[in-house]
């Protein structure tokens, strides 16, 4: 009898506790969108379709819309910070520049492939979901495509600092 009372005491204390989690953790987010954190960058996809499977995959692409969206502006807002801070550039970093913007494009949907999602699924058959795209993994891939867009040279180095340090502005 005690160790009937010990375990059913256990079990609900492990649902109590995850209850509170995931009420901490998620919430009403398909009301309120969680703000983004130093580690992610939150969007919200929503759709209704004629099954839940359709209103789900049709969510989701909405969400990866808006992400791929976040990417294009995060890379335009690099370039902007880089070529405002090294001032003149000649045609040879124009193409680094230029290099970066497309590689990190490329990058986009390589950098989708880590985003998690939480669906919800309400009464009338509209579907939410939220994507986290963690933003350590997309500053890291910027990173690596600016240090491959400059040729090694002592001014390209230089310009490839510059670069990361836009980098990591936009990021922090």
């Amino acid at each position: 009898m005690r160790k009937s009372i010990i375990v059913l005491v256990s079990v609900m204390l492990v649902f109590t506790l995850v209850g509170c989690k995931s009420t901490k953790v998620r919430g009403e987010w398909w009301n309120n969108p969680p703000m983004d954190t130093a580690e992610m960058h939150y969007e919200v996809g929503v759709a209704k379709g004629q099954t839940v499977q359709i209103s789900r995959e049709w969510a989701k692409a909405n969400a990866n819309q808006n992400l791929a969206a976040y990417i294009n502006n995060s890379i335009e807002a690099i370039v902007t910070t880089y070529t405002n801070e090294s001032g003149e550039i000649n045609s040879d970093y124009m193409q680094a520049v230029q290099s970066f913007e497309s590689k990190s494009k490329q990058t986009a949907t390589a950098t989708l492939s880590r985003v998690s999602y939480i669906f919800k699924v309400m009464d009338d058959g509209t579907t939410y979901v939220l994507a986290a795209l963690p933003t350590d993994v997309l500053a890291q891939q910027f990173k690596d495509n600016a240090s491959s867009s400059f040729s090694k040279t002592e001014a390209a180095e230089q310009a490839n600092q510059m670069m990361q340090s836009a980098i990591d502005k936009y990021f922090n």
